[in-house]
Formats: structure tokens, C-alpha cells, sequence
């Protein structure tokens, strides 16, 4: 449980949950579009980007002349999340949330006799964690890794066609929909409660 939480939290708080290439088009009169250059190509997560700093040598238009930094940066003002976005954060955070809760009911399990309702909730409950985790995965339908068009900090209205492929951060979701999916298929059996006495010597031998 513990190990699902802290893959779930690397999860909402990476920079590089994706890689993404793009392909940037700068709209001229007429409402052509032709293609300035490609995209410096920086890695993103749920809430930031990964920043990218010139290497001071090479073209500047040319994405190798660019070096990944470790810094995580919040997406500028012009980046505007749409749904797929918005829920992907939300199941994010529900997920974290959620399975947090139920770490801490299930850390109490050896000590306190659950009754088959409440444990019954908590294995509920660890199904959602799962599905709000998978739910976290509709980041690959937004637009920052498909298609998207707006206004730049230079004033000029641009179109970005990007392609995403999951990066670390996207395999530690993978990761945690595994882990959550088996710690709620281990509470499926709900364990008889312990008797007064059973928990007094359990006690004493602690």
C-alpha cells in the first residue's frame, strides 16, 4: 500500500510524465500556416515542464542546441488546460487522496476489528484508487499531446502538433495501477475479526 501511495505521488508531481516532440507553425496573413521550426521538445507532467536551457552553441531553432535541465517549471500563463487535462489532475489527486486514506485504515486492520461493512468500504475504495489512477492516463488525449493553437508570450498566434510517448513518470502511473490493483484484490477476503481475548494476547506479545 505504502509503495502504491509514493508511485501515485511521483506520478502527480513529475515534469516527465511525457516526452513530447512538436512541430511548430507560426499563423501569417490569410491565416496560412507554415512551419517555423520544431519544438525544443521538453518533457511534462500533470502540473509542470521539464525547462530546457540553450547550450549556448548551435542554431537556435534546433531542438539539440537545447540541454534538460532538473528544474520543474509551471506551465506559463498561455497553456490552458482543457478536459482531458483537468480531469487527469483530478483523478490525480482523488487517487493520491483516496489511497492514502485507506493506507491508514489498513495500518489500523491488525489492531482494531473492522467489521465487514467498513472493510468492505475500504476495499471499495481501493478499486476507485485504481480507476482514478488509470484515469490519469487521459493526459495523453490533451492537447498538449495532440494538437493545440494559441497565443505565445511573443503575441503571435502559433499552432503546436505534438506526439507524446510516456516518460518516467508516466511509468510509475503504470506501475501504480499495478500495485494499487493488487492491494485491493488482497482485501477482496475480509479476515474474521478478532475476539476480545485473541486481541489481548496479541497485544501481550507485541
Amino acid at each position: 500500500g505504502i509503495i502504491s501511495f509514493v508511485l501515485t505521488f511521483l506520478t502527480n508531481n513529475t515534469c516527465a510524465f511525457v516526452s513530447r516532440l512538436s512541430l511548430v507553425s507560426d499563423k501569417e496573413v490569410g491565416n496560412a500556416m507554415i512551419i517555423s521550426n520544431p519544438g525544443i521538445g521538453v518533457s511534462t507532467g500533470l502540473w509542470s515542464f521539464q525547462q530546457k536551457m540553450y547550450s549556448g552553441s548551435g542554431p537556435k531553432d534546433d531542438p539539440s542546441s537545447y540541454n534538460a535541465t532538473n528544474l520543474c517549471l509551471p506551465y506559463p500563463s498561455f497553456v490552458e488546460p482543457d478536459q482531458y487535462l483537468t480531469t487527469a489532475r483530478i483523478c490525480g489527486t482523488l487517487a493520491a487522496l483516496l489511497g492514502g486514506f485507506t493506507i491508514v485504515f489498513m495500518a489500523f486492520a491488525s489492531c482494531v476489528r473492522y467489521r465487514r461493512i467498513p472493510w468492505g468500504a475500504i476495499t471499495a475504495a481501493l478499486f476507485l484508487t485504481v480507476l482514478f489512477e488509470g484515469l490519469v492516463f487521459l493526459f495523453l488525449r490533451s492537447d498538449l499531446c495532440n494538437t493545440w493553437q494559441g497565443t505565445f508570450d511573443d503575441g503571435v498566434s502559433h499552432k503546436v502538433e505534438s506526439q507524446c510517448t510516456l516518460g518516467w513518470g508516466g511509468n510509475m502511473g503504470i506501475a501504480a495501477v499495478v500495485m494499487w490493483t493488487i492491494t485491493a484484490s488482497a482485501t477482496i477476503y475480509y479476515p474474521p475479526p478478532l475476539s476480545e481475548a485473541e486481541l489481548a494476547m496479541k497485544w501481550l506479545k507485541m
